[in-house]
């Protein structure tokens, strides 16, 4: 791969909603309990079928044990499957009423290993812990089934949070954040962006002139029969940071030269016997990739309705920055390389039926003041992010919410509002898990920014001042772009002064009269933009925004 190549990775991210369930005239209706202590059972998955084996209808258990489904007159059969239980295959009971009652007992196996028939797959190395791969593999098709039937049977409202994490190398911590906020009706909130059958045959990565599109596998693309097919099963090593949990390793099964695939492992919790998460990393990369360990995680949590849902997902690269369409990119930065994360949350999720779950995030409180006087109503958000408050009328506001890492609290004043700046306080924290962070705020002003701004650029700062904005014509800040001042005396506009603007693209004129006639002109890399504009306030604000030059 050349240096000046650029990478996308793509988390396709996927919002459905399903209409009213269908009113069937009969039902299916019972309780699925473990054999042993006839405890009920949550996440059960019921597949209902025909003669043929065809699935019509699926559906799975409660919190506590019990399902409710439609019927037809096709459907005959029933299969019960759920991980750490042996399946479970019966026929239709006679119906009472229009209801036909099934209870069902399971028993639980003593180990995610026992044998079972193991399919040959040609392409893979013999290997002595083969059928006890297959076994869990068995298993972890059951699991992987809950997950994809338990969004289509009990779809949540979610609080979806989207970030960008640029790491530190060194402690491999997040040296700074920037996150979306998206509240919707979400039956999956990751989706691989291709079938399985696709990637076994053209690899987790887009390789198209200078461009590589990244991927990631999803619960259908691995429960696909194409999937087994391409790949290779093993168990996993024994990882200490994840004691009583086993891996089922999966590797392809045959490399070729310039195609990129995954390797990695499916981890399940051998005591709750439910899926943690999918663990994987790329392979077949430059080299020079290697020490920011591309890959990824997509992580499973068990609801409290018994249903699991992905509750958090990322991908990891070299170089990454953020492109105005959202994706990511993989460049090259001004000559240095930077790890970025990019991938998401659910913060909180809520069901037709009222119950609720909300993720182990941070929180910040405390109060805001202009002086010693309460910052009443004012809006405060955590820079390069979607979190905003308003204060109440003591100055008091609360965050919920935080994804871990560092975060810097800034003031929407009205004046600087108006350039689509937000002012930063000295309040600077690092958010953690579980925790509350309490904090009293000194909110600046748009009178602070142009004295501070003034004192830097060794002026004085009149009564009346100007604070511009270069924009690209994407929108994003020109930082750095050069800008003229004309100021109309006589009858002709005079060159005042010039300058540069700072890296957000905002440049502040110290010392102007009220009602002086500016002329302000930007010429930059092909680029113009000009403004003629009064000055009738104490803080002036005017934006600039560039489109090529004629």
């Amino acid at each position: 791969m050349r240096a000046s190549s650029k990478t996308v990775a793509q988390l396709a991210l996927l919002v459905l909603t399903l209409g009213p369930a269908t009113a069937w005239a009969q039902q299916l209706r019972g309780v699925v309990r473990d054999s042993a202590g006839r405890t009920p059972i949550p996440g059960v998955v019921l597949l209902l079928s025909d003669t043929s084996g065809r699935v019509i209808a699926r559906t799975i258990t409660s919190e506590d044990g019990g399902y409710a489904i439609g019927l037809t007159p096709s459907i005959q059969r029933i299969r019960v499957l759920r991980i750490g239980f042996r399946p479970r295959e019966l026929a239709i009971p006679e119906m009472v009423d229009g209801i036909a009652r099934l209870d069902v007992s399971m028993a639980a196996i003593p180990t995610l290993l026992a044998g079972v028939n193991v399919i040959d797959q040609p392409n893979c190395p013999r290997r002595t812990d083969r059928p006890a791969a297959f076994a869990l593999w068995e298993q972890t098709k059951a699991a992987l089934l809950a997950t994809v039937v338990a969004r289509e049977a009990a779809p949540a409202t979610v609080l979806r949070l989207e970030y960008d994490r640029r790491m530190d190398p060194e402690a491999d911590t997040a040296a700074q954040i920037e996150v979306s906020i998206d509240s919707a009706s979400a039956t999956n909130p990751f989706v691989a962006s291709r079938p399985a059958a696709e990637f076994v045959a053209l690899g987790f990565v887009d390789q198209k002139q200078d461009v590589n599109s990244y991927h990631a596998p999803d619960a259908d693309v691995m429960l696909d029969d194409a999937f087994p097919q391409g790949y290779c099963f093993e168990i996993a090593s024994v990882d200490p940071t994840r004691p009583g949990q086993i891996g089922l390793g999966f590797k392809p099964a045959k490399r070729r030269g310039g195609r990129i695939d995954i390797e990695g492992a499916v981890w399940i919790d051998t005591s709750t016997r439910a899926l943690t998460d999918i663990v994987f990393r790329y392979v077949g990369l430059d080299a020079k990739f290697d020490r920011s360990r591309p890959g990824g995680t997509i992580s499973f949590r068990m609801m409290p309705n018994g249903s699991m849902l992905v509750d958090r997902w990322f991908i990891r690269m070299l170089e990454g920055v953020r492109s105005s369409t959202g994706s990511f990119t993989q460049a090259p930065i001004a000559g240095r390389s930077e790890v970025h994360e990019k991938g998401g949350e659910i913060a909180h999720a809520r069901w037709a039926d009222g119950r609720e779950w909300n993720a182990s995030l941070g929180t910040v409180e405390g109060r805001a003041f202009y002086g010693t006087n309460p910052a009443a109503h004012t809006r405060l958000r955590l820079l390069g992010t979607d979190y905003r408050v308003t204060t109440d009328s003591d100055g008091t506001f609360k965050i919920p919410h935080i994804l871990p890492g560092p975060h810097t609290l800034g003031v929407e004043d009205s004046v600087m509002a108006e350039l689509g700046i937000a002012l930063r306080t000295g309040a600077v924290f690092t958010a953690v898990r579980d925790s509350t962070i309490h904090l009293t705020v000194a909110t600046p002003t748009a009178d602070d920014y142009v004295a501070t701004a003034c004192a830097s650029l060794r002026l004085a700062a009149g009564r009346y001042s100007v604070i511009g904005r270069v924009l690209n014509p994407d929108g994003s800040g020109a930082g750095g772009a050069p800008y003229e001042v004309r100021k109309f005396v006589g009858n002709a506009f005079t060159p005042t002064l010039s300058g540069r603007a700072n890296e957000h693209g905002v440049f502040v004129l110290c010392d102007v009269n009220l009602n002086d006639m500016l002329l302000v002109s930007v010429r930059d890399d092909g680029n113009e933009a000009s403004i003629t504009r009064d000055v009738t306030h104490r803080i002036e604000t005017m934006t600039l925004r560039l489109t090529p030059r004629r």
